[in-house]
């Protein structure tokens, strides 16, 4: 197959949208066309710069335009982009281009703290160079070099790099709009800054498709997005699960959704339970979805719409194009219905893992994705995800999955949010502690009692900590080796 190049594919969608907004971020907004131009424009300056084809270069920019317009003239110049989070202080920095052999990182904010990785920064000389730019078609590179490398540290903390190539983010983006939601163009609203994975690859997608992509700030309050969705016009809103349940707290009673004209509420990131994606359906929106994906298999399942009160403990039917395979801790195949690790293979996996692994996590085996979740396949081809493998808990010598406790203790009205997590024990290996945000009515032993009921003695938290919050990364996943450090420093 011959190379794509994405920042040829924009190209073309660019100039039928024209004039057409592309990004609008507070004041400041961009169309299709001036978005191209600019790529050119920076193309142009990244030349002069020595950056090369195959060059990795991190971008360190919170303005989502001018990261957005970077990320398309590093791909005009066939480099690979590695996005990286803006907050990052120096040492973390140097850090990350020791690891992922980043040539320069790109910036528009100088961190703090000692900094030695080579840099170029937007500030007001970078901004008049490439003004003086010509704005002239920039001949993009073909040459095949992998378009970006994005860094997702899950709940471990330790960063790894997803590499995906131009062709295999244009076939997410197709296999994105093949699920029963397709909603292409229009309006998406975000509230989650870009250099996370997935909402950077939500605006990207929906660039692709010529819509525009409205974003708002990540403390955005869940009234304040409700008023913006109707301010805006807008008809997809992509929410993670903290975000989500801001959402349910507002609408908590409500006889019709409250987000009736979106064509698209969509909730990804983590994890949410049965009763919150039945109450998304009812409260929120009738088009709500949520998707089960990572940034190693890309979208590999939807649950959508009226689905959502038939089988809402699921993660929806597997999409098109994705072949999944249930499998024992050997690597063989499980009959449908049976608990096993998830495999998956398709068009829009990525094409490696950059940086270290652990066994248990993300990896790519005999060209199969990995993402280290444990699930079951239905014979109709509805995916329920039941625990994650890196998470698993050995107690005793039997395997205990966290989602499992987490789903059961969720039953309890009294539990605002949990995470269960195993910690050293000196007699079964690990044991289960279980932390616990509550509301104002609570009973420990209410919880204990619970459990005892529903889940086998082997599985029952030895310990149920309440805590105000959980530690959570910018996405809102809970961190959860900083619950096991929290619980190692209390004993």
């Amino acid at each position: 197959m011959q190379n794509i190049n994405l920042a040829d594919c924009y190209k073309g969608m660019a100039n039928r949208m024209s004039d057409h907004p592309a990004i609008v971020a507070g004041a400041d907004r961009i169309s299709h066309r001036q978005l191209n131009a600019r790529s050119f424009q920076i193309a142009q300056l990244l030349r002069e710069e020595g950056i090369v084809s195959g060059d990795r270069v991190g971008l360190a920019i919170r303005s989502p335009i001018e990261l957005i317009a970077t990320t398309i003239a590093l791909w005009n110049v066939g480099a690979v982009m590695v996005n990286l989070d803006f907050r990052l202080r120096g040492e973390q920095r140097d850090k990350m281009a020791k690891k992922f052999n980043i040539r320069t990182i790109i910036q528009d904010v100088k961190p703090s703290g000692a900094a030695n990785y080579q840099a170029l920064d937007i500030d007001q000389n970078w901004l008049e160079r490439v003004s003086k730019m010509p704005t002239l078609p920039f001949q993009p590179d073909n040459s095949g070099h992998p378009a970006m490398i994005m860094l997702t540290s899950g709940t471990t903390g330790e960063p790894t790099g997803i590499q995906r190539g131009h062709n295999t983010i244009l076939a997410r983006n197709l296999l994105e709009q093949s699920g029963k939601h397709t909603s292409v163009g229009g309006t998406l609203l975000l509230a989650q800054p870009l250099n996370f994975a997935a909402p950077f690859n939500k605006a990207l997608g929906q660039l692709l498709q010529g819509g525009c992509v409205h974003i708002m700030s990540f403390f955005a309050t869940a009234s304040q997005l409700i008023e913006s969705v109707n301010s805006t016009s807008a008809d997809k809103l992509f929410v993670v699960p903290k975000q989500l349940r801001e959402l349910l707290a507002e609408s908590k009673g409500s006889k019709e959704p409250v987000l009736s004209g979106l064509r698209s509420l969509i909730n990804g990131g983590g994890p949410t339970n049965a009763e919150e994606n039945q109450r998304s359906y009812r409260e929120l929106s009738n088009n709500y979805q949520m998707n089960y994906a990572s940034s190693l298999t890309g979208l590999v399942s939807e649950l959508f719409g009226a689905d959502n009160e038939i089988i809402p403990d699921s993660v929806g039917y597997v999409l098109g194009l994705n072949n999944i395979e249930i499998t024992d801790p050997d690597g063989n195949p499980v009959p449908r219905g049976q608990e096993g690790l998830i495999k998956v293979r398709g068009p829009a996996m990525a094409q490696a893992i950059v940086g270290s692994s652990s066994h248990n996590s993300d990896r790519i085996v005999d060209g199969w994705a990995i993402p280290g979740d444990i699930g079951v396949l239905s014979d109709d081809n509805v995916l329920t995800i039941t625990g994650r493998n890196s998470e698993l808990i050995i107690r005793g010598g039997a395997n205990v999955y966290p989602q499992e406790i987490e789903n059961c203790i969720n039953q309890l009205p009294a539990v605002h949010e949990v995470a269960v997590v195993g910690v050293s024990d000196d007699l079964l290996g690990e044991e289960i502690v279980a932390f616990v945000v509550k509301y104002k009515d609570f009973d420990q032993d209410l919880i204990a009692g619970h459990v005892r009921t529903q889940l086998p003695s082997d599985k029952c938290p030895r310990h149920i900590v309440t805590v105000d919050s959980l530690p959570k990364n910018g996405m809102g996943k809970v961190m959860k080796y900083q619950l096991k450090e929290m619980f190692s420093r209390s004993r």
